[in-house]
């Protein structure tokens, strides 16, 4: 019986998964879940997925779309179980699934390619990899791309495409993948285009993509799902530029060098060893959806790790010999001591509450509901992150101006909460056509300056961070 031993390699891609465990370990403590969670809490508790918006009083009964409803059904279910801990241990599980097949893409048997090429594919993934629906998209995606390039049991991208479809809006992203892989990849056996014929692999991919968008169709919500994502992009672009993770990548921050970073060294490795048409055209067409819109780099991760691996197997590499004992050894240590911080991580988490609201006005919030201004008939207008954070907090009891559900606010509301934070109209104006009467903003934020020298408005409360603002 031969029996397994780590190698160095074995540590770098236990790494890339211990990695990815560790980006979603701690509490969450991010807006966009909030509702999420929120949304999944109330669906469980009510066995009925919401089509009408019942948080905002801006929004009030408008249609809804919840395009994640089965990532947020999950949530619930988990809440229910175990708290936010449970919700956070699916978390690190889905980021830990990604870093498997993420190792597996990349792996080309030499530990250091390896190490170059996972550095780079986690180095330009990690900064989105966080506690949302979007982990779902990004591992039916991870997935998609290890079965074409493994070329065998294709059919399983009907259930994959399904679970994608229910949890996430990113899968128009493996339908434009797979197609500019079929058509850079497309083979011409003789002159002119008349001999072009699409890539094999790709074109069968692309069938049972088809096959998996019909049977999607198959789900509480019917055929919307399908259409929401291009619908809502459509008509709400110029809304969605205005948000932080549909921007372009700032490289002048930290994290925008390590982006810069990986891409950079992914650019060398691939341009010594190249790659094929097909490969080199799906990476290409998502990197630049990623340098659109830094939620698209986790996908341009994925799709650019087989371009790696190959690239890495294109160049003549030395022959090596087995390990030594001393390599095997500090494999094994390597191994023991990663697993040990994945053991380390779920335990943090099992003795916290798997919420943090420190980033929140809590002491404010607090204090406004001591004083019944949470209540109609107050109106609060709020940044969109206050209004997520009074979701999850207080359901559909009370209602905020607005939360970070863009996709369904009306465009003219979202418009309104940008132009008001922004001051890019009269702030004045937008207050009165909503009756707003209390404002909640950072010290630092414009709208707070602007209302510091009005006259109709007085300080309510402050501290350290937030101020409340009323109508004197």
């Amino acid at each position: 019986m031969r029996t397994w031993r780590p190698t160095l390699e074995h540590v770098v891609l236990a790494a890339i998964v211990a990695v990815g465990v560790a980006s979603t370990a701690g509490p969450i403590d991010g807006n966009t879940m909030f509702v999420h969670l929120r949304t999944g809490i109330d669906m469980f508790r009510d066995h009925a997925i919401p089509r009408r918006d019942p948080y905002s009083f801006t929004a009030a009964g408008e249609p809804w779309v919840a395009q994640s409803w089965l990532a947020e059904w999950t949530y619930g279910a988990l809440h229910r179980l175990g708290g936010f801990r449970a919700v956070v241990l699916e978390q690190m599980a889905l980021t830990g699934a990604i870093g498997v097949v993420l190792a597996a893409l990349v792996r080309t048997g030499r530990m250091a390619a390896t190490a170059v090429s996972g550095v780079a594919v986690v180095g330009l993934a990690l900064p989105e990899w966080s506690a949302r629906p979007q982990l779902f998209g990004v591992l039916c995606f991870a997935v998609a791309v290890l079965l074409v390039e493994r070329g065998r049991r294709l059919w399983l991208l009907v259930p994959v495409v399904w679970l994608w479809v229910n949890t996430h809006g990113s899968f128009p992203l493996l339908v434009v993948w797979l197609v500019a892989g079929a058509v850079a990849g497309g083979s011409r056996h003789g002159a002119g285009w008349r001999s072009w014929r699409p890539e094999p692999i790709a074109t069968r991919a692309i069938g049972w993509c088809a096959a998996g968008l019909v049977a999607a169709m198959a789900n509480p919500l019917g055929p919307r799902l399908l259409a929401f994502p291009l619908r809502a992009a459509g008509a709400r672009h110029t809304i969605f530029t205005a948000i932080d993770e549909w921007s372009s990548p700032d490289f002048r921050d930290p994290t925008g060098v390590v982006l810069l970073g990986a891409l950079l060294v992914s650019a060398v490795v691939v341009v010594r060893g190249g790659t094929s048409w097909r490969r080199g055209a799906g990476a290409l067409v998502l990197v630049g959806a990623g340098l659109y819109a830094v939620r698209n780099l986790p996908f341009a991760a994925v799709a650019l790790a087989p371009v790696l691996r190959e690239a890495w197997r294109r160049r003549p590499l030395a022959p090596g010999g087995p390990a030594s004992s001393s390599e095997r050894r500090t494999a094994s240590i390597g191994m023991i001591v990663i697993v040990v911080a994945v053991v380390l991580m779920v335990v943090r988490v099992e003795v916290g509450d798997g919420i943090d609201f420190r980033r929140y006005p809590v002491a404010a919030s607090r204090w406004m509901d001591g004083e019944g201004l949470l209540d109609a008939p107050h109106r609060v207008a709020a940044p969109d992150v206050v209004g997520c954070y009074r979701i999850l907090r207080d359901g559909t009891r009370r209602k905020v101006f607005v939360d970070d559900r863009y996709d369904m606010y009306p465009v003219d509301v979202a418009e309104d909460s940008i132009h008001l934070l922004r001051l890019d109209e009269d702030p004045g104006a937008i207050l009165d056509r909503y009756a707003i009467d209390v404002v909640l903003v950072r010290h630092r934020a414009a709208l707070a300056q602007w209302l510091r020298d009005r006259s109709g408005w007085a300080v309510a409360y402050a501290d350290g961070d937030w101020v409340v603002y009323r109508r004197a």
